[in-house]
């Protein structure tokens, strides 16, 4: 009898139903001489939560607050908390809840005070609201800890009260606890979560020691206004490194001024070359700085610093500490077409994108406009035919990384070294038996290495020609046109840059 009630799932019913009477005030009183109990502080708690919680309200003003104060960590924690509430609520809404159609709490002993305005008419397994506050805490939590940390006692009050209130019964507040975090964890395989500075594994650079310069005034930068994002609390602003490098020459750059010419001013008249802007401003002032053989000073000042980050450079004080000390480092730099990258060059789909998002952004912004171009391009998008080294392919998307990249995701985020002297290639072919939307899958889905369709290489030097004589590339977010044969090749510790000691 007992070992039937285990395998039936009897057992788990019934500690399901006292807990929940136990949690709902199932058994308590509505009247009280003659009178509606008025509500207490914490029913009116509850009840809040529960009512704020729908439509995931709470997640998006969470999420507002992390994009204007969390800097680069906190755009990415709320757009990843966001992105799992979306895959969350569909999993959940549109395929576990038809399927269990489980009947939800009857309202009849439940106090007044604990009732909802509306009884909710969907099934009652899983809680979608437990659901989408574990995802979107556990997608925080990925890319910050602290954020995550904070939050997370409001996921729980909001879990909590669903079952206080009487709609779910607490096992579908923990099955949905449990499916929102694991929705979100899974959500790596698609976008890598950025590691943290005491995890990464990364090969240390070459050190060798600089110029050093306490007051900056051996520093010229180039800084462009423009890069970032004004919500950015961590951006820097002109005043910021003037008092950082109050000796050094600013040079500003104005709308449509190109910064080589502004980074060519700034390496004839001061030993060293710094700037202060996005991937594309960095790339032109890297490109004179190793023309020029002088020492490269980062300030982190984009959106996303991939370089900065991989050298320990959070902010612009770690730049400065460096300088001071005469920290540095030698790092590979690579060329395509006889221009400088230190990051990566794309082509086929994402230079689409790219340039997409900038047509859209100057309307609705950085982020959003990243969302609406993604889905035309990937609705839009045709492979690209070209010949890699004698040998013709058609691409729906390439990616050319100076250095070794983690492996995780077609356009990875950090290297695993800054000298390994390669150039990390991966290519989605297009080919017979691989649709748009297997192809689709393949980039939101991750796992590269354990994926079909995609060709890894690590040369040192690759060729590239296209089929129709024109192919527009995307350099350090910069995209441009090129045509006829051209070459990417790697530079090993062929530029200096000052970067903290660890």
């Amino acid at each position: 009898m007992a070992l039937r009630r285990i395998i039936s799932g009897d057992w788990l019913r019934e500690a399901d139903l006292r807990l929940f009477r136990k949690i709902s005030g199932w058994r308590s009183t509505r009247f009280r001489w003659g009178r509606p109990k008025l509500a207490t502080p914490l029913e009116r708690l509850m009840l809040w939560l529960s009512l704020g919680a729908n439509m995931s309200r709470i997640w998006f003003a969470a999420a507002a607050v992390l994009f204007k104060f969390g800097g680069r960590s906190g755009k990415r924690a709320g757009i990843r908390g966001l992105a799992s509430i979306g895959a969350t609520s569909a999993i959940v809404n549109f395929l576990i809840k038809p399927l269990v159609k489980r009947k939800r709490p009857s309202r009849d002993r439940i106090p007044a005070a604990r009732q909802l305005v509306r009884e909710p008419l969907s099934t009652s397994f899983p809680s979608g609201h437990a659901a989408s506050a574990f995802a979107f805490v556990s997608g925080v939590a990925l890319e910050s800890r602290r954020a995550g940390a904070l939050l997370a006692p409001i996921a729980a009050a909001v879990a909590y009260s669903r079952a206080f209130n009487g709609v779910h019964y607490p096992l579908d507040v923990a099955s949905g606890a449990v499916i929102g975090s694991a929705i979100a964890t899974a959500g790596r395989l698609a976008w890598p979560d950025l590691p943290r500075t005491q995890g990464i594994e990364m090969e240390a650079p070459f050190r060798r020691a600089a110029q050093t310069s306490p007051d900056g005034r051996d520093v010229a930068l180039v800084m462009n206004p423009a890069s970032g994002s004004d919500m950015d609390p961590a951006r820097p602003w002109v005043d910021d490194i003037r008092d950082l490098l109050p000796a050094a020459r600013i040079l500003e750059l104005t709308e449509g001024e190109n910064p080589l010419d502004a980074a060519r001013i700034a390496a004839s008249s001061a030993p060293v070359v710094g700037v202060c802007g996005g991937d594309g401003t960095l790339a032109a002032v890297a490109q004179v700085a190793y023309e020029a053989r002088k020492p490269l000073l980062v300030i982190p000042g984009g959106t996303m610093n991939h370089l900065a980050h991989d050298l320990g450079i959070r902010e612009g004080a770690d730049a400065a500490k460096a300088l001071r000390r005469g920290e540095a480092v030698e790092i590979d730099i690579a060329t395509i077409d006889g221009q400088l990258f230190v990051n990566n060059v794309s082509f086929g789909a994402h230079t689409a994108l790219v340039d997409e998002r900038r047509r859209l952004e100057r309307w609705v912004g950085r982020w959003p406009a990243q969302l609406v171009a993604a889905t035309q391009v990937l609705r839009r998008a045709a492979p690209v035919d070209v010949v890699v080294n004698d040998e013709r392919r058609s691409v729906w998307m390439a990616f050319l990384g100076n250095g070794t990249f983690h492996e995780a995701g077609i356009a990875p985020g950090w290297r695993y070294s800054l000298n390994d002297g390669t150039l990390d290639v991966r290519l989605l072919v297009a080919e017979p038996r691989h649709s748009r939307l297997s192809a689709v899958l393949v980039v939101l889905l991750g796992g590269l290495r354990r994926m079909r369709g995609i060709q890894t290489t690590q040369p040192q030097r690759v060729t590239l020609q296209p089929v129709d004589d024109s192919m527009r590339l995307s350099r350090d977010g910069e995209t441009f046109e090129t045509t006829g044969t051209i070459c990417a090749e790697t530079h090993p510790r062929g530029l200096v840059v000052y970067a903290p000691a660890p």
